[in-house]
């Protein structure tokens, strides 16, 4: 099988709770990038056994104690280390669907330079929960690198799609 041709970024932080099954749900793509904030548990370990390749988050972005005060620097020096010019950019404790995988793997194959809306549910107990008030909790998190500036925003960040450029909207969600 071909490997959708993007970078999975993942930002992590003592994560091995969840991260295996984050890049678990990402082994259909051809790069799996984490990025690790220092972490003291198995996190780094267990994403060097899924295949993911390991950078250290840029101590620029950081605070004294070493959390990240910079979301933004962060994840922009995450996309800057990707192999591929689609990006799709996930939290340690969030998954894809496979409906999600076949729509993001057709945008890739078809689409133009484009960013993407994702739609984000929430997991409880194994359960995805279908309404909250909340929804819909969209995020840009698929992208082509020649249609954005990158994140802004240190905190809460979010993608600045180029002029001219509009936001699509995909219909599977990245669970949490």
């Amino acid at each position: 099988m071909t490997k959708i041709p993007c970078t999975v970024c993942v930002l992590t932080l003592n994560s091995e709770a969840t991260v295996a099954r984050a890049l678990e749900s990402v082994t259909d793509f051809s790069e799996m990038l984490v990025c690790d904030g220092g972490s003291t548990d198995g996190t780094v370990e267990i994403a060097r056994r899924l295949g993911a390749r390991v950078i250290s988050q840029d101590p620029a972005a950081l605070d004294a104690d070493g959390r990240i005060k910079d979301y933004a620097g962060v994840r922009n020096a995450c996309s800057a280390a990707a192999s591929h010019d689609w990006l799709l950019h996930l939290d340690a404790d969030e998954y894809t669907s496979p409906e999600l995988r076949g729509e993001l793997g057709r945008a890739v194959a078809t689409g133009p330079h484009a960013v993407f809306w994702v739609p984000r549910k929430y997991v409880l107990e194994g359960s995805v929960i279908e309404h909250s008030v909340s929804y819909p909790n969209r995020q840009i998190r698929f992208f082509h690198r020649a249609a954005t500036k990158g994140f802004r925003k240190p905190i809460h960040e979010r993608v600045e799609p180029l002029p001219g450029v509009a936001a699509e909207l995909l219909r599977s969600p990245i669970l949490v």
